[in-house]
């Protein structure tokens, strides 16, 4: 396990819920091609955290390299509908832009 990742699940161990953690452990869980690992990250968070919206782009991408479509199709569609809630322009304009490369073409 790398530094990073030994600091990130030290410090999950005293917040266990906190979504930027999860995120930057998923993160990581990426940079090591652990997609199963990475990929149950993502899942909690879009469970636990529904409204921490950077977790749609990246859990939505991966889906999508793992040849995932209908998945990340679902993933896509519900960050775009939490992210308009929020107002979040920016989120809601990544996620649409790779709906419309993945989804729709």
């Amino acid at each position: 396990m790398t530094d990073r990742m030994e600091r990130i699940s030290k410090m999950l161990e005293d917040a266990p819920a906190d979504p930027f953690l999860r995120f930057a452990r998923a993160k990581e869980w990426e940079k090591k091609e652990d997609w199963i690992s990475a990929l149950a990250e993502y899942d909690w968070l879009v469970k636990h955290a529904p409204e921490y919206t950077g977790t749609y782009y990246h859990y939505g991408h991966l889906l999508i390299r793992q040849n995932r479509t209908d998945q990340a199709k679902e993933i896509f569609e519900q960050g775009m509908r939490i992210s308009q809630e929020q107002n979040d322009r920016h989120t809601y304009g990544e996620l649409r832009s790779l709906y419309e490369e993945y989804i729709l073409d």
